[in-house]
């Protein structure tokens, strides 16, 4: 009960530093064949504006479209449209994934998926905040190679088989777990490669990706996990991390400029943050870093 106060009462505070991301000056979208491709809930609107506004004062270009949750009110969607000028509001309920599993991040990726045959493609949570230039990010998008944020344990792309090894390592039965043991009975698993990374923030190339090998991949994962484990969530994140590892040459992001944050990380040197899950709103270092971007924006 205690814990879960203390949250709401960090978020309260949070957003109401993040307000003055209203206060910035609204996107005007550049075309260009970059697309930035978020999942949203109504209750993390202010947090996403943090994200898209300091991402996008450093890339400069793209068209930007937003999941719908089935939770944005129509005042949510007007304030959208108000801070980011032509921004595409799907509704997530209307995308078919197929034989995958069907919630809100499959349906993200699915449309991140049909995007990529035309255009780069930048998958951005909402508790991303970028606090300085990204040159390897902006090199990723101009030769074309796919990205994705290391993760605390995996800097590297690894043999399918060597992740499926690392996996059994771990006493747990969470489906990313699960999912990564199953890597062992893939055909060629020796020639495929897996990188336990973040898909919080990835990158997709253009031109390589189809959702029939999503489809295939998907199904080959739950036929050799638990009934029902891979319909839960952090499917999705093996997935992005399971095709981007075996695109031509993929990139990992690493630290310390590209960050994951908990308890311990040094994010003094950090261009880009990643405040995921139970570390979010640790001593104040969400709000500290949203005012640092806010302050960028507004000079």
């Amino acid at each position: 009960m205690f814990y879960n106060l203390r949250t709401k009462l960090k978020k309260r505070r949070f957003a109401y530093q993040a307000r003055k991301i209203l206060k910035t000056k609204p996107l005007k979208p550049v075309k260009a064949p970059l697309a930035i491709v978020s999942n949203l809930r109504h209750d993390d609107l202010l947090m996403y504006l943090v994200a898209i506004k300091s991402l996008y004062h450093r890339l400069q270009k793209g068209s930007i479209t937003v999941i719908n949750d089935g939770t944005l009110t129509e005042d949510d969607k007007a304030l959208l449209k108000a801070q980011l000028g032509e921004v595409n509001i799907l509704e997530g309920r209307s995308i078919d994934t197929g034989s995958c599993p069907d919630y809100i991040a499959w349906r993200g990726l699915k449309t991140i998926i049909d995007l990529s045959r035309d255009h780069y493609v930048i998958k951005l949570d909402s508790d991303v905040v970028v606090l300085d230039d990204l040159p390897l990010v902006m090199k990723c998008i101009e030769d074309n190679r796919s990205f994705v944020l290391g993760s605390f344990d995996c800097e590297e792309v690894w043999s399918a088989a060597y992740a499926a090894d690392h996996a059994q390592g771990y006493q747990s039965d969470h489906t990313q777990i699960l999912a990564e043991r199953s890597l062992a009975h893939l055909p060629d698993q020796d020639q495929l490669r897996y990188i336990r990374g973040c898909s919080g923030f990835a990158g997709m190339q253009r031109g390589f990706y189809d959702w029939s090998d999503v489809e295939r991949f998907s199904g080959h994962v739950e036929r050799h996990v638990d009934a029902g484990a891979w319909r839960k969530w952090g499917s999705e994140q093996v997935t992005v991390n399971f095709h981007i590892a075996n695109t031509p040459d993929p990139v990992v992001l690493k630290m310390p400029v590209y960050t994951n944050h908990r308890e311990d990380t040094d994010i003094s040197r950090a261009a880009l943050v990643h405040f995921l899950g139970t570390w979010r709103f640790y001593g104040g270092r969400y709000a500290d870093c949203a005012k640092r971007a806010v302050a960028d924006l507004l000079e």
